[in-house]
């Protein structure tokens, strides 16, 4: 609430470019609005995701078949307790979709003016890299905490003693909250770099982005070296 009501502020100040910010802002939530409004949408999102992250333990050698989470959902993957390390499992939710991060990209792609044939590569590139790497990361967190890959006796007790973690959930908190969180954010820089190489026009709304939360001018077309472009994408843009 606050960046919004600065947000605010800077465009009444006068800082007209935060215009393409909030109309990425805006494609962003009606990407993302679906499918917390609409029952049919997040079920379809969620469900179908879980299928497709069975499918990559199954390319792992384990089937543990799905059944319904906590959430009403058929996301649960159906581990036995008896037979794995920490008799726990994972389910998936909406945020396990990848679905925040395809929205701010989305948002990004279309609101900047640029040819129709570079946004939709970007789009798709974006959308394909975010949509796999999401399904690698359920995957890890999927296996990891049912069959303890980090329940070394060294980290069980560092987690329990210091981080107040149950010893059973030591495996989950670590694939999830320090590995997968930790190489989400270099994944989303890496797609960042590559959508920039296909549709530079993104860097000025990025630019917005860092003077709202540093206060800061920053000329990312010279950082990256590329050239200037126009605020409708320039005729000679291919």
């Amino acid at each position: 609430l606050p960046l919004c009501a600065y947000t605010g502020y800077l465009l009444w100040d006068g800082r007209d470019s935060l215009f393409l910010l909030t109309k990425a802002v805006a494609f962003m939530g009606l990407i993302y609005l679906p499918a917390e409004t609409i029952p049919v949408v997040r079920t379809w999102l969620i469900e179908t995701t879980a299928v497709q992250t069975h499918y990559g333990m199954e390319l792992l050698g384990h089937s543990p078949g799905i059944n319904e989470g906590a959430n009403g959902y058929q996301s649960r993957f159906d581990f036995d307790s008896d037979e794995t390390v920490t008799g726990r499992t994972t389910y998936i939710i909406l945020a396990c979709t990848g679905l925040g991060s395809m929205a701010i990209f989305g948002g990004l792609v279309a609101a900047v003016k640029a040819p129709f044939k570079r946004k939709a590569i970007a789009f798709a590139m974006a959308i394909g890299v975010i949509w796999f790497l999401n399904l690698v990361r359920n995957v890890f967190i999927g296996l990891a905490s049912p069959w303890g890959w980090f329940q070394q006796e060294w980290l069980v007790s560092f987690m329990t003693t210091y981080m107040g973690a149950e010893e059973s959930r030591v495996s989950f908190l670590v694939a999830h909250n320090y590995i997968a969180q930790s190489l989400s954010i270099v994944a989303l820089v890496g797609i960042t770099y590559l959508l920039v190489k296909i549709l530079p026009e993104i860097l000025e709304p990025l630019e917005d982005v860092l003077f709202v939360l540093t206060g800061n001018e920053y000329d990312l077309f010279e950082a990256l070296g590329k050239d200037e472009v126009r605020a409708d994408g320039g005729p000679d843009q291919q």
